[in-house]
């Protein structure tokens, strides 16, 4: 919903579209405004401004997207799944509260061509896509235990990395518009802190009481590192020491940092122990993006496909294009 209102407000440029119908989708109909929307969503993904894309092939994009949704929609209802319309209705709310209040809200709908019904239409297709995929596709996109291994053991050029260390954080933070005498407070904590470990206390320990990072929670552990990850006032300390060693007080943009080197580790390969539960979750998002894209081939051989805007109906035609090519520099 945040989404849809970060568009809207970058759909004036749009002239204010209407709530007009610009095509049908097995009869259900998309507006002018939702296409606008769909626009300016991929102008945002793009990098684009109003005048730097091929407009025909901006507005074939989004309206594929669009089928592509309401192709979707329409799979879910056929499965039989509801969205609970007070889930819909609190979402609303929670948008008009999020904006400052209904006249805002009432601004932003007007801004985009939108009336709150069919805002609600909107969010009621997104919620129906998103419960079909965790019912209908996410079931039959996991991996199996040999597939993932298979894949690891099958691409080993993918799982490379460089010379690394694992850390531990304690983190000082400086309040926001800190003057000197908070910097000096925020250091001094810090060093408090260095000092607590240099007398043998537990790193973890210290960074669960004393770190204003959400590492915190993991006793200061933020993972392994490689060179480039941190900022350069950080790495040379860090990459000097060796497993056990414990860094001075560095300071960066951010506050003051205490680093611990629980281990380090040269070049090689990820083992697959730890990469697994990661490359089994990329599998599934690769093979459920797989599903979905057929069943939306599928279901567009047997769509019945109305376009009723002209701008619409001219984009349908033209053969396909890249949008940032052939815009206005």
């Amino acid at each position: 919903m945040k989404k849809l209102f970060a568009v809207a407000a970058l759909s004036l440029f749009a002239g204010g579209t209407q709530a007009q119908t610009a095509l049908k989708v097995n009869g259900s109909e998309i507006t002018k405004a939702q296409v606008a929307l769909a626009k300016s969503a991929l102008m945002l993904r793009m990098g684009l401004q109003p005048g730097m894309a091929d407009e025909n092939a901006l507005t074939k994009s989004a309206v594929e997207q669009l089928i592509a949704m309401e192709l979707l929609a329409q799979a879910a209802r056929e499965a039989k799944i509801t969205v609970d319309q007070a889930q819909i209705k609190a979402s609303l709310e929670q948008e008009k509260s999020r904006m400052g209040g209904q006249q805002n809200f009432d601004a932003a709908l007007k801004a985009a061509g939108l009336t709150e019904a069919e805002l609600a239409r909107m969010e009621e297709q997104q919620l129906l896509i998103r419960a079909y995929i965790e019912k209908e596709i996410t079931p039959k996109s996991m991996p199996t235990p040999a597939e993932v291994e298979s894949y690891y053991k099958e691409h080993p050029e993918e799982f490379k990395h460089e010379e690394q260390v694992k850390l531990q954080m304690i983190l000082a933070m400086f309040p926001q518009g800190a003057d000197e005498k908070a910097k000096a407070s925020t250091k001094a904590k810090a060093e408090a802190a260095a000092k607590r470990v240099a007398k043998g206390e537990e790193f973890a320990k210290v960074a669960a009481e004393v770190s204003d990072d959400p590492s915190k929670a993991r006793g200061g552990e933020i993972g392994w590192v490689r060179k480039g990850m941190l900022l350069p006032e950080l790495e040379g300390p860090v990459f000097q020491l060796q497993p056990g060693g414990v860094s001075k007080v560095l300071e960066s943009q951010f506050g003051y940092h205490v680093f611990r080197v629980a281990d380090r580790r040269p070049a090689g390969t990820y083992p697959f122990e730890e990469v697994k539960e990661n490359l089994s979750r990329m599998l599934a998002q690769r093979k459920s993006g797989e599903i979905l894209q057929k069943q939306v081939e599928e279901r567009r051989t047997r769509a019945k496909i109305e376009p009723v805007d002209p701008e619409v109906k001219a984009a349908l035609g033209a053969a396909p294009k890249d949008p940032r090519e052939g815009g206005k520099p």
